[in-house]
């Protein structure tokens, strides 16, 4: 929950899709495709992960009394598949203020998206972890692709 909340609030005025037009612009000026999607996804998902884990961390670390490196994975995911939902969802809910809620759909697939690494880490075993590990990278690179598409379908 505290990666869902501090994504909600990261991104609130600067989420990926409400920035599609700077993205578009800026890639019509001649910055690069992968460039812009990459510096998005990682800043997203490092800003987050950096923000929530030691949140997490203590709380993992006063019930259980170890503190464990994989809860950076969790925010981390949460992140990038929240780019993920919000990319596919073509639901745009603009505030006066000109920032954008993640729409209803977004978010869903977003959660969707997020939760089985939350299942692999809580196995606990090393195994899991590494798929927790391969499954975040996956989401990071699908994050990127999907970034990429909608900056190139911006009108």
């Amino acid at each position: 929950m505290v990666g869902v909340v501090g994504n909600e609030l990261m991104c609130k005025a600067n989420n990926p899709i409400g920035l599609l037009p700077q993205l578009r612009y800026s890639w019509e000026s001649g910055f690069g495709l992968n460039s812009l999607a990459w510096g998005v996804a990682l800043t997203q998902s490092v800003l987050l992960a950096l923000l929530a884990a030691p949140a997490m961390g203590v709380i993992v670390w006063a019930a259980t009394g170890v503190l464990p490196v994989e809860t950076l994975l969790i925010p981390w995911s949460i992140a990038s598949s929240n780019i993920i939902g919000n990319a596919y969802s073509k639901v745009k809910v603009r505030q006066a203020d000109g920032s954008m809620e993640m729409s209803l759909a977004g978010a869903f697939i977003g959660l969707l998206l997020a939760v089985p690494v939350l299942g692999l880490l809580l196995l606990g075993n090393v195994p899991a972890t590494i798929a927790a590990i391969m499954y975040t990278a996956l989401l990071t690179g699908g994050a990127k692709i999907c970034l990429q598409r909608r900056i190139l379908s911006q009108k």
